[in-house]
C-alpha cells in the first residue's frame, strides 16, 4: 500500500492523502495535520476530475516495509508476554498444590503471600498486554 500526500494549491493548510488499493483509491483530507471527515473510496478517473494528480506531491509513504518490521517486533513482544504469563501460571499452580499439602501455619502464610504476589504480577502483565496490543 503506497500512500501519497498532495498539497492543495488553493489552501496552504490543506493536504490530501491518496492511498492505492486493489482496484481503487482512498482519499483523505487533512487540515492543519488533522483528518477532516472519514475519507472516500474513489477511482482514478474521479481523482483526475477533481485535480488531485495536478497538485504538488509532498511525500510518498510505503507502508509494506514499515508494517513488516512492526509486525515482527509485535510478535516477539507478544510471545514474551505469553511465555511470562505461562510461567507465572505454572508457579501459581505449584503454590496452590503446596498450600493443599501444607499443615504448618507459618509456611501456609508464606505460600499465601507468594500466591498473592503472583496474582498481582499476572494482573499487571494482562493489563500491559491489553494496553499495548
Amino acid at each position: 500500500m503506497a500512500r501519497t500526500i498532495y498539497q492543495d494549491p488553493y489552501n496552504s493548510i490543506k493536504t490530501w492523502e491518496v492511498t492505492e488499493l486493489n482496484g481503487g483509491y482512498y482519499l483523505k483530507q487533512f487540515i492543519n495535520g488533522k483528518q477532516f471527515g472519514r475519507g472516500l473510496r474513489t477511482t482514478k478517473k474521479h481523482l483526475k476530475e477533481i485535480g488531485i494528480f495536478e497538485m504538488s506531491c509532498i511525500k510518498v509513504i510505503d507502508n509494506w516495509k514499515e508494517e513488516s518490521r512492526n509486525t515482527e517486533k509485535r510478535k516477539l513482544e507478544l510471545n514474551r508476554f505469553y511465555f511470562t504469563n505461562k510461567i507465572i501460571t505454572r508457579m501459581m499452580l505449584e503454590v496452590r498444590r503446596a498450600l493443599k499439602e501444607e499443615k504448618a501455619s507459618n509456611k501456609r502464610l508464606e505460600l499465601k503471600e507468594k500466591h498473592a504476589e503472583l496474582v498481582e504480577v499476572s494482573k499487571k502483565i494482562f493489563v500491559m498486554k491489553r494496553k499495548y496490543y
